[in-house]
């Protein structure tokens, strides 16, 4: 291992010593040049491991999804498009607005964003009320191998507690967009690089800066907008809301949210956002 790091190391200053003499760094790959860097505006050279480690997960219906392990958890990397139960029971869909305004607080249901089930449902998933994320169970934080509701066997609907643990991982680690360990500006390493509106505020989601911390984690959260109760669309491509297993009351329950606009993953009070809409999941592994 020594001889590794003393061989990189002099590697590394040997590059930078020829570069410097020609006043460029160039960074190669395969004997082709990826980057090219004026050494006047390079104060350090930093070398980190790789953040990500992903696999596979399959459901019900056969959909693949990629999976990425972030700190000791292990999440989907993509929204969840199953129309089935791990068990094969069948999801009821709902299409039209005047259809999903019949659903209730209790009732289990998914549709697709515009009722597009070819190309919304193949980029951001499916939209299921909190019930069919659920499968009908009473949510509660107390339960350490979560509740599997929609999900396949041996991966499980994340709490709120579980949402916070990614949260407090990626901020005390080091993914804040400008390297902080303090405050949430973790969204843009959460966020997949493209799909998301553009945005100029500096170090959002939707804005291209900073572009060494795009979807840093692997994560890869989908603006894939909701539904609501009266059965209307909102916000794809600017926002993604993903369930969590965690009541607010009996009409609401906790979620998380990316926008645009912003530089951190959201949670409110969701007293004005009811069970029956229609919120993305992403599974996390038991």
């Amino acid at each position: 291992m020594r001889r590794i790091v003393l061989s990189i190391i002099a590697t590394v200053i040997s590059i930078v010593t020829i570069s410097a003499q020609n006043d460029t760094m160039y960074i190669m790959k395969s004997g082709n040049i990826i980057g090219k860097f004026n050494t006047s505006e390079i104060d350090s050279i930093v070398f980190y491991p790789p953040d990500a480690v992903e696999g596979t997960l399959s459901d019900f219906d056969g959909n693949i999804y990629r999976t990425v392990t972030i700190g000791t958890q292990t999440w989907m990397a993509e929204n969840l498009k199953t129309t089935h139960y791990a068990d094969g029971t069948a999801i009821p869909s709902i299409s039209g607005d005047a259809n999903w305004a019949e659903v209730s607080v209790s009732d289990r249901a998914y549709c697709w964003y515009d009722d597009d089930s070819i190309t919304n449902a193949s980029i951001y998933g499916a939209l299921y009320t909190w019930p069919a994320a659920m499968k009908g169970s009473a949510g509660s934080d107390a339960d350490p191998s979560g509740i599997q509701g929609v999900c396949p066997d041996g991966w499980h609907l994340p709490s709120d507690s579980e949402w916070s643990t990614l949260r407090h991982y990626l901020i005390t680690h080091g993914f804040n967009y400008d390297g902080t360990l303090t405050g949430d500006k973790i969204g843009k390493s959460l966020a997949a690089p493209t799909e998301w509106r553009f945005s100029s505020g500096t170090g959002t989601v939707g804005n291209p800066d900073y572009p060494a911390y795009q979807n840093r984690s692997g994560f890869s959260a989908l603006p894939g907008g909701y539904r609501d109760e009266w059965g209307a669309f909102f916000y794809i491509g600017n926002e993604g809301f993903w369930w969590s297993t965690t009541e607010y009351s009996p009409l609401n329950a906790w979620f998380r949210s990316l926008a645009f606009y912003s530089l951190d993953l959201y949670r409110l009070p969701p007293a004005c956002f009811y069970k029956d809409l229609g919120f993305s999941v992403r599974c996390m592994k038991n």
